[in-house]
């Protein structure tokens, strides 16, 4: 049993590590890449925001009775889905960054994690074992 739940952290640190991997790369991405990759993103969250926005705000005029919060989030939502189609693209590159830095720290911590449990469960082990031979 002791070995499957190593077995599980070692799994969990090595996907830490890749995402880490995955977040450096991104951080490392050459300029112009980063700037269409951000862009991409940003127009991808704004089109979202905007559906999401329009759709929250005709369900708040069906709904009137049960969500009277409904209507000022989604105009918060869409108005926010607009102001984010109006950055310039500058912004792309900078969430991009962003983005790879954030997917890097996420992926640090996964593997401290991981690294920090199975010290752990090596440490009971060997208590357990040193219990046993007294």
């Amino acid at each position: 049993m002791h070995e499957s739940r190593a077995d599980g952290d070692y799994r969990v640190g090595l996907r830490g590590a890749l995402v880490l991997l995955a977040g450096l790369g991104i951080v490392a991405l050459p300029e112009p890449v980063a700037a269409a990759v951000g862009l991409v993103l940003l127009y991808a969250v704004a089109a979202l925001a905007i559906v999401s926005g329009v759709m929250n705000v005709l369900g708040a005029l069906r709904v009137r009775e049960i969500a009277g919060w409904l209507l000022p989030a989604g105009l918060a939502v869409l108005v926010l889905g607009l102001t984010v189609l109006a950055a310039p693209a500058a912004l792309g590159s900078a969430l991009a960054r962003s983005l790879g830095a954030v997917v890097a720290l996420g992926g640090g911590l996964a593997l401290l994690a991981a690294v920090r449990r199975v010290r752990q469960l090596r440490w009971v082990e060997a208590e357990r074992r040193r219990l046993q031979t007294r």
